[in-house]
């Protein structure tokens, strides 16, 4: 295992590799003090519920990483997965799971509390 910190990025960031299988290493990225990470990957999370959503997604990862579009110079696949589904909600494939436009309420299916520094 190796951890690295990331000091060029522009939020703090820890890099986690895990195994020496090569390519299929695992890889994780910490980021500290990003809201909207947390929120993106809770998002994600209920999605990949849906069996293809996440089999659309995993196609697309492959696609995507085949034509070098997923790289460190290029798109991430997490920003990938966040675009397909966008284009999946708004061509109304499948309905948003956060939508307070109508009843001022976040849905039962993604609550986010933001806790404030000493207080909670």
């Amino acid at each position: 295992m190796t951890v690295d910190i990331i000091r060029t990025a522009n939020t703090p960031l820890i890099s986690i590799k895990i195994g020496t299988r090569g390519k299929s290493d695992i890889k994780i990225d910490i980021i500290i003090n990003n809201v909207l990470g947390v929120i993106n990957s809770k998002f994600l999370a209920v999605y990949s519920q849906v069996r293809w959503i996440k089999n659309l997604g995993l196609l697309l990862k492959m696609w995507a990483k085949n034509v070098n579009m997923i790289d460190k110079s290029n798109l991430s696949s997490y920003a990938i997965v966040l675009m397909m589904i966008h284009y999946l909600i708004v061509s109304k494939k499948v309905k948003p799971i956060l939508d307070n436009r109508a009843t001022n309420k976040e849905t039962p299916h993604f609550v986010f509390k933001r806790v404030k520094q000493g207080v909670e």
